[in-house]
Parts: structure tokens; C-alpha cells; sequence
């Protein structure tokens, strides 16, 4: 699909959001904490800086490993998970440590809720203006203490009728039924509604298996295969590859290109 392509119904009412990623720019405050914790990780074992930078072993090492362990428990995504993920680097690639993988769970932890979260600059203007024409929700994947650490003091809360956080459910996205909750709470049908989100998996997914239409927020021009039209690209991080319902029904490139495509 090009930038702001597709279409939408002709009878949306409701327009619900993704947080992280789509309207909250929290992926420099995650980067931030893991490269100021996996500094102390190279203070002890040095040779683990010859595994790449802090991005390039999050990518490689410490996310699937944690979305391995994921799909083991099941439930919330947590800090368990990277505790978890930082005992595999160490006991792969350095020494089994099981107090340095504790020590540095907790200082990212530490690091990441200290952190200065701030709102995408097509986000506010977009709120304002969606508010006016429809009526808004949010869903979000994350413990309730995370989420709505960054909701409040945002500013986010007073533009939804609807907030909905995965912790406070036990049901996290692309299950259908944390949307469905949500249209409950806002006494809307499936077909009068619109989801936006920058996951393939968790966010377009989820909202066909419910039943709604579903904007892609492609915001670094990605090319997933098995998705799109295009012969051959990259599959982003965390999506799968030709996965059921995967297919947008529009996409955009910055929120800024969503107004236009709704009725």
C-alpha cells in the first residue's frame, strides 16, 4: 500500500487509538533505559559489547527471547519477561549471573519509569480534531501502572469517552474480546467503528477479529511481507508474516493522513 491509502466505511461513528506508538512516542525512552542498563551489563562482561549497540542487541537477543517466554506463561506482558530475557544474554553470551540479570531488571525498570514520554506532534491536533466529528476510545496493551502513567499526565484522558488498559482486563490485544469490551462501554456495533494502531499483529488483527475496520499508522514507510501488494520487504518487529486479517484497511503514514480517509 502507498502512504494514505485504502478506505473506511461510510458509517463510522467511533474512532478508537493505539497509545504506544501511535499517539505516545515511547520507543526513545525504552531505547534510552536498555542502553543505560545494558552499560552496566558490559561493566561486568565486557564482551558483550562485541554483540552490537544497545538497539541492535534488544532486536536480536533481548526481545525475543523475552516473546519467547511470552508465549510460554501467557497472561500480561511484564517485567518478568526481561528478566527473563537479560538471564538468557548473560547465560549465552557471557556467564550465568543470576544476580546481575535482578540488578539490571531493576535498574531498567527504573530507568524506563523515569523517562520523559511526550505525545507524537500529529497526535494532539488529530484528538482535537477526530473529537469534533466522532466519538473517541483507546486501547492499550500494558500494566495498568504503565499505561496510565502516561495517559494522565499527557493530557490523553480528556479526549476519550472509553479508556480501556490490558493489565486492568487480563486480556491483551489482538485477543478480539478487549475490543469487544470496549464497544460494550461505549455502546457501539463493530461496524460503526474504527481502529488506528502501529501493530499489524496486536492492532489490525485484533480489530478484524472483532469485527472493526482497521488504519495501519505506518509511521517508518515499512513494507511487511505477506501483507501488503508489494512483491518483497521486511516483516516489522513482533509481526507475522501472513497473518490471518493482517491486510489493513488503510494506511497511513501520520496521523495527519487520517481525517481525510474517514466518512
Amino acid at each position: 500500500m502507498s502512504p494514505a491509502s485504502g478506505s473506511l466505511p461510510d458509517c463510522v461513528e467511533t474512532v478508537i487509538f493505539d497509545l504506544d506508538g501511535t499517539l505516545v512516542d515511547a520507543s526513545a525512552v525504552w531505547r534510552a533505559a536498555m542502553a543505560e542498563t545494558l552499560a552496566l551489563a558490559y561493566e561486568r562482561y565486557p564482551q558483550l559489547a562485541a554483540l552490537g549497540d544497545a538497539d541492535e542487541i534488544y532486536r536480536s537477543i533481548i526481545r525475543p527471547a523475552a516473546a519467547e517466554r511470552a508465549a510460554e506463561v501467557g497472561g500480561e506482558w511484564d517485567d518478568e519477561l526481561i528478566h527473563h530475557a537479560f538471564r538468557r544474554l548473560l547465560a549465552e553470551h557471557a556467564s550465568r549471573d543470576d544476580g546481575l540479570a535482578g540488578e539490571l531488571q531493576e535498574h531498567y525498570v527504573a530507568a524506563r519509569l523515569r523517562g520523559a514520554y511526550r505525545l507524537y506532534d500529529d497526535a494532539t491536533r488529530t484528538l482535537e480534531a477526530a473529537g469534533e466529528r466522532f466519538r473517541l476510545g483507546l486501547i492499550t496493551n500494558g500494566p495498568s501502572e504503565h499505561q496510565r502513567s502516561r495517559i494522565e499526565p499527557l493530557g490523553l484522558d480528556r479526549y476519550f469517552e472509553a479508556i480501556v488498559v490490558s493489565g486492568e482486563l487480563g486480556i491483551r490485544k489482538p485477543d478480539p474480546a478487549i475490543f469487544e469490551h470496549l464497544l460494550r462501554r461505549m455502546d457501539v456495533t463493530p461496524d460503526a467503528a474504527v481502529y488506528v494502531g502501529d501493530s499489524l499483529e496486536a492492532d489490525v488483527v485484533g480489530a478484524h477479529a472483532a469485527g472493526l475496520a482497521a488504519v495501519w499508522l505506518n509511521r517508518n514507510g515499512t513494507t511487511p511481507e505477506g501483507v501488503t501488494p508489494h512483491a518483497k520487504g521486511t516483516t516489522p518487529e513482533g509481526v507475522t508474516p501472513h497473518a490471518k486479517g493482517a491486510t489493513p484497511d488503510a494506511e497511513i503514514t501520520t496521523l495527519d493522513e487520517l481525517l481525510p480517509l474517514l466518512p
